[in-house]
């Protein structure tokens, strides 16, 4: 039913035949009472796993009782693009089996005590990119232990992003941050297991060493870029120890160091490999990348090439 330019309350109160529908969408509806289209919608099509609401005009959601008696069985929700206020943590909290929740491109008010959002232990993809936030907003996913999946590039902040210590997100898999400013460590923010795969924290403001990232201890890690930064100092050793990484781009930083006595050649599995635009020393033999066979992309532009006088073996070392 998207697109249809709808602009008044819709009843769904003669829909019930379909009582068994589980997933309805309802984007670009042009309605004014965001409330009463969610209200209306969950209590006509109780079956519903999955709604979507994007790109609506709504301004505002009103949370009241009645949400919390019709959106039990609800484990998909698309509110996108919409011109939303929202309390985040009330948004979450009537929705308790939610397992995937995509909020790109809101702007979120309010606060709530985080408490509340302990016993969202279902919910697993959070999309939160491109959205308004205010700094303390991190604070209220700690509570999602069974987060896999969190994106949340091209976010604003209203100020440094404030945290009461590290997050301890453990069974998180991906974590996306492009383009969203911290203006400190990694470390500072996040503290994550070894079940992450996938990170991305290009154009972030991280500042400080590699080392102080704390990205050493992601064991299982198989795409990491770190691009266009302002990390500075040498490859932290303990780089050698993510030996499934198999994309790795530290690119526009300020790193230095001989590439010859580097970590990168332990990185076996290394299919792509972005190290531009750094301070890095490589020789024009390019001997210390022969190790890595599964190497298909390399770039090193913008740094130091230089001419050794000794010769070696082009053969990889088993």
């Amino acid at each position: 039913m998207s697109n249809n330019k709808i602009d008044q309350f819709v009843n769904f109160k003669d829909y019930g035949g379909l009582k068994n529908l589980t997933i309805l969408y309802l984007n670009d509806m042009e309605t004014i009472n965001a409330t009463a289209l969610f209200l209306s919608t969950l209590m006509s099509f109780s079956s519903l796993k999955t709604l979507y609401l994007s790109y609506n005009n709504a301004i505002q959601i009103e949370i009241t009782q009645e949400f919390h008696n019709v959106t039990i069985s609800l484990e998909e929700l698309f509110l996108d693009y919409n011109k939303l206020h929202i309390n985040f943590p009330n948004i979450v909290k009537i929705c308790p089996s939610l397992k995937y929740l995509s909020m790109r491109f809101c702007e979120f008010n309010g606060v709530s005590k985080i408490e509340e959002l302990h016993n969202l232990t279902s919910l697993e993809e959070l999309y939160l990119d491109g959205s308004k936030l205010p700094r303390s907003f991190l604070q209220f996913v700690a509570p999602f232990t069974s987060l896999e999946v969190l994106s949340m590039s091209y976010c604003k902040f209203n100020g440094i992003p404030q945290v009461q210590g590290p997050l301890n997100l453990k069974n998180l898999e991906s974590l996306d941050m492009e383009y969203t400013i911290l203006n400190t460590s990694f470390s500072k923010i996040f503290r994550l297991g070894t079940s992450l795969q996938t990170l991305s924290l290009s154009n972030c403001g991280l500042s400080g060493t590699l080392a102080d990232q704390g990205l050493c201890e992601l064991m299982d890690l198989e795409e990491l870029d770190i691009g266009y930064n302002d990390l500075r100092g040498a490859l932290p050793p303990c780089l050698a120890n993510l030996t499934s990484l198999r994309q790795l781009d530290i690119s526009f930083n300020q790193i230095i160091g001989n590439i010859s006595s580097s970590p990168l050649d332990n990185l076996e599995s290394i299919e792509v490999l972005h190290i531009s635009d750094n301070l890095f020393q490589i020789s024009i033999s390019l001997n210390s990348f022969f190790n890595l066979s599964n190497l298909k992309d390399f770039k090193s532009e913008n740094n130091q090439v230089y001419t050794e006088t000794m010769s070696y073996s082009m053969t990889p070392k088993f």
